[in-house]
């Protein structure tokens, strides 16, 4: 076949594939362009998730008719000049794409004033052609309405996400830009409602708190550094507001928004110790550097960036946050209980240390005291933490979990402590079959609760060792058991609440919950929408125990929502739903529990589907067993 040129309009809608990938891309493309035109209030109102229509307004410098004509043609643009511009690009768009790319796909009217004109020009365009040009009062700076995104390209329309979904890509597109240029005022409607609206001050922490909450945003902490002439600022989270995912995660250079796996892994190692390994730190990270040390022209989109010296970029992040950490109180102050009535010298503890280890009644039972058996507060009310699950088994509460001694009237009879040890020698060389955890070779009925280490872990002896369980994780498996099959039942009950409670949500999780509201809903949660990005939340999913505030539970499973792959299928949806809630209603760590709460949990534990990791891949029990307690002090 011959070479051909394509035509204007067939190059145009190739373009367009690339730059406009959705409603997001159009909003972003024109929102840049506002920016370089040095507008300093932008408006965005968007209807149908931007399929429908797209509204940018500014007050930048304008357009006379002559380059508003010319802003349709591919390739025209006032940002570069030459080859040489592209190393040291300072303006947020360069490449003359955007414009005629949605043109092509859409229909366009572009209403543009410069200051000193009398009149302003109006231009309407329909799938790239132009259709009419015409004179019209308009204040200085340009509005750009787009209608009808993809009219003329259905093919594109079978890709989009739902119209909800279109517009939290959106709230997020817009939330990047609002915290990369805090010193523009930006404005974002959606159907007619305020998402929210950052004043252009300049000052950071007012932008975010109008993009990631005001209770996150006034506790963030500061971050600085410079480093051979590339500069960092911004905000972080402290480590107890860590998330699971990265969409609290804003980076920007030079006013850029872009993402970087770089600062991914900077920022994490950074926080490594603080946070557990699948967390992340929400943060607000602005870098200033040379234009000409940064390519920013590596994707159509303009998302990434390439730095000359990616090292130096990833020392800049993982030091800034690093000294950011050590300059605040970070790590919470963390004691083991302590009774106060029973004040003891360091010598008096190490003689009853001493004493305990060689009490025994020779067949592997402590009488070891805890403190946290004297001093710790009784929970009546959290009985009630594992109802609507079977029934404690009442032999395994015969033993008593905790004895005491009379340390005083203990005389060591050496003779017979060697005979017992030489005993214990042979009971350990002549097990043949040891108990494997992660086989579940278990027997249950051998189960005896020794206490809880800091509150958060049960300690377990059984025939073939010692269990260290996970508290949390373990309640969190017996209750996503039950929750997941009342959904499958569709017998979840809903818990109204007496007093409907104002549900605060960030622009982005308000869209997530209108996105997934008929899923919430199905799974518990009665919510209605308010002004702004406020809910009314009138019920709950009613799960055993739980100590979770209403609210909390269900901005958390909003939150948790927002993980899920785009155009997953509705048991997609509820698992997640039933995963996140779960893990909220769980026994949290460092809280007490008394020994007949531990054996109920152990038990139900033990009647679950996977008793031995929680749903996110954690593991609930470690297993500590005889023959290894032998082998490490060598007794075999």
């Amino acid at each position: 076949m011959k070479i051909r040129r394509l035509a204007q309009d067939v190059a145009n809608k190739i373009a367009a594939g690339e730059v406009v990938e959705r409603p997001a891309s159009c909003v972003k493309e024109l929102v840049e362009n506002s920016i370089d035109a040095g507008a300093r209030e932008i408006s965005v109102e968007i209807a149908s998730g931007g399929l429908e229509m797209i509204r940018v307004s500014d007050n930048g410098c304008g357009m006379d008719r002559e380059d508003a004509i010319l802003a349709f043609e591919r390739h025209a643009t006032s940002k570069i000049t030459g080859a040489d511009d592209l190393f040291r690009i300072t303006s947020l768009g360069f490449r003359g794409e955007a414009l005629p790319s949605i043109a092509s796909v859409s229909k366009v009217t572009l209403t543009t004033c410069t200051q000193g004109d009398d009149v302003g020009s109006l231009i309407e365009l329909s799938g790239g052609e132009i259709v009419q040009i015409s004179d019209v009062g308009a204040p200085v700076g340009t509005t750009i309405e787009v209608g009808e995104l993809f009219f003329n390209t259905p093919a594109r329309l079978k890709y989009l996400s739902s119209s909800r979904a279109e517009t939290r890509r959106v709230v997020d597109t817009m939330s990047k830009l609002a915290l990369a240029r805090p010193d523009v005022s930006l404005r974002l409607r959606v159907d007619d409602r305020l998402v929210f609206s950052t004043s252009g001050s300049g000052d950071l922490i007012d932008a975010a708190a109008q993009v990631m909450g005001t209770e996150l945003a006034r506790k963030m902490i500061p971050v600085s550094k410079e480093i051979d002439g590339m500069s960092i600022s911004g905000l972080i989270a402290h480590p107890d507001k860590a998330k699971s995912g990265r969409d609290d995660q804003y980076f920007s250079v030079n006013g850029r928004p872009f993402v970087s796996k770089t600062a991914w892994v900077a920022s994490d190692r950074a926080a490594d110790r603080l946070i557990p390994a699948e967390k992340h730190l929400p943060l607000v990270l602005m870098v200033e550097v040379d234009p000409s040390t940064v390519d920013v022209n590596v994707h159509p989109t303009k998302s990434e960036v390439r730095f000359s010296d990616d090292k130096q970029f990833y020392s800049l992040v993982y030091g800034a946050i690093t000294s950011a950490l050590r300059s605040y109180d970070v790590m919470p102050d963390f004691e083991l209980p302590h009774d106060e009535r029973d004040e003891m010298t360091t010598d008096k503890v190490s003689n009853e240390v001493q004493q305990s280890i060689y009490m025994g009644d020779g067949h592997g039972q402590s009488v070891y005291q805890t403190a946290s058996s004297q001093s710790e507060p009784k929970f009546d009310d959290m009985r009630t933490m594992f109802e609507d699950v079977s029934a404690v088994e009442e032999d395994t509460l015969k033993t008593p979990v905790f004895k005491s001694s009379a340390v005083n009237d203990y005389k060591v009879d050496w003779s017979e402590m060697v005979r017992e040890e030489r005993q214990r020698e042979e009971e350990y060389k002549a097990r043949q079959e040891p108990c494997s955890v992660r086989e579940g070779n278990i027997d249950v009925s051998s189960f005896k609760i020794i206490g809880q280490l800091a509150n958060t872990y049960i300690l377990v002896q059984h025939s073939g060792g010692l269990l260290i369980v996970d508290q949390h994780v373990a309640h969190e498996r017996v209750l996503v058991d039950i929750f997941r099959k009342r959904a499958e039942e569709r017998a979840v009950e809903v818990q109204l609440l007496l007093t409907p409670q104002l549900v605060d949500l960030t622009p982005r999780l308000c869209t997530t919950a209108l996105e997934y509201a008929d899923q919430l809903e199905k799974m518990g949660f009665q919510f209605d929408q308010l002004s702004g990005n406020s809910m009314l939340l009138r019920g709950v999913p009613m799960i055993p125990g739980t100590r979770t505030s209403p609210d909390e539970m269900f901005r958390e499973t909003v939150c948790g929502l927002e993980d899920v792959p785009k155009g997953s299928e509705d048991r997609v949806i509820y698992d997640k739903i039933v995963v996140t809630a779960s893990c909220k209603a769980a026994v949290k760590a460092g809280m007490p529990l008394e020994p007949d709460m531990m054996s109920k949990l152990m038990n139900d534990l033990f009647k679950t589907s996977a008793p031995f990791n929680c749903p996110h891949g954690r593991p609930i029990i470690l297993n500590l067993s005889y023959e290894k307690l032998g082998r490490s002090f060598k007794r075999i």
